[in-house]
């Protein structure tokens, strides 16, 4: 319903906007506001409600923003839900975690579920809640392999017939979401791959951030990305400019997806604090 009727082209009007959380919501600080969401539940992962409070927030912070342009909507009614797609690894091993000799990129180890992220849903508490068990109903599905593989088979097909297909997968997603759990050590940039790392660092620079962006294609016209890496959270989100232009994407990133965090953050404490 929220989800405006149009295509993007080669050249169309993209916004970008990112942000370093900061201190106070380092991957620290969240697994802090993980583990007092976890306290009632013993069955609950901290490392997994950390994924799902930076997913509740974006959800949270795209809920606030409807709520702003309600009244400029004419005749659109604000979901309850947003339809996403969630991005995930089907290798267990870490990406970061490298072998001896030529380590081969693609997508062969990617798959891709349907999420559907609560929006208009007033309790953050609920909200974290929401997403924390629609993830869960996902662990186990068939879901993200069988889509590796129907993009596997689009991949292999004629571009036309590829054309045709590609909207009708899409067309029930409004936004993408990308979570890559990076390295929680400083990394440095090698020198000469042939040479001994030791004798290297000296010399080589500090990766000090991590950041990706996804481009918006065809109707899919948010991508949301979230990138950890040595304590620091990075969020950035990518958008159809004609739908949501360049000032509110830097107003959803820089002002709703922080506020978020702390109605999370301050939901959980109080939960915890009244039992």
């Amino acid at each position: 319903p929220c989800k405006p009727n149009y295509t993007q082209h080669h050249g169309s009007k993209r916004a970008t906007s990112f942000t370093y959380l900061g201190e106070e919501f380092s991957v620290a600080k969240i697994k802090e506001i993980a583990h007092s969401a976890t306290t009632t539940d013993h069955k609950k992962s901290v490392n997994d409600v950390v994924r799902e409070v930076l997913l509740a927030a974006i959800s949270r912070a795209l809920g606030m923003y409807c709520e702003e342009k309600k009244d400029k909507m004419e005749k659109v009614k604000i979901p309850e839900n947003f339809q996403s797609a969630m991005w995930v690894s089907l290798d267990r091993a870490s990406p970061f975690k490298f072998e001896k000799g030529e380590r081969r990129w693609g997508n062969e180890g990617l798959g891709v579920c349907y999420l559907s992220l609560p929006i208009g849903v007033k309790s953050a508490v609920d909200q974290l809640n929401i997403v924390y068990h629609r993830i869960r109903d996902l662990i186990g599905s068939p879901e993200p392999l069988l889509a590796n593989k129907l993009q596997a088979l689009i991949a292999l097909l004629p571009y036309p017939i590829a054309h045709f297909l590609w909207p009708r997968v899409t067309d029930k997603v409004t936004l993408s979401i990308s979570n890559v759990p990076g390295p929680q050590a400083q990394l440095r940039w090698p020198v000469n791959r042939d040479e001994d790392l030791k004798e290297q660092i000296p010399r080589s620079g500090i990766i000090r951030d991590m950041l990706f962006f996804v481009p918006p294609v065809y109707d899919i016209g948010i991508m949301a990305s979230i990138i950890s890496y040595n304590n620091r959270v990075n969020v950035g989100m990518t958008t159809a400019g004609e739908w949501i232009d360049q000032d509110d994407v830097h107003h959803i990133i820089y002002d709703l997806v922080p506020r978020a965090m702390r109605e999370i953050r301050e939901g959980v404490a109080s939960c915890k604090n009244t039992e």
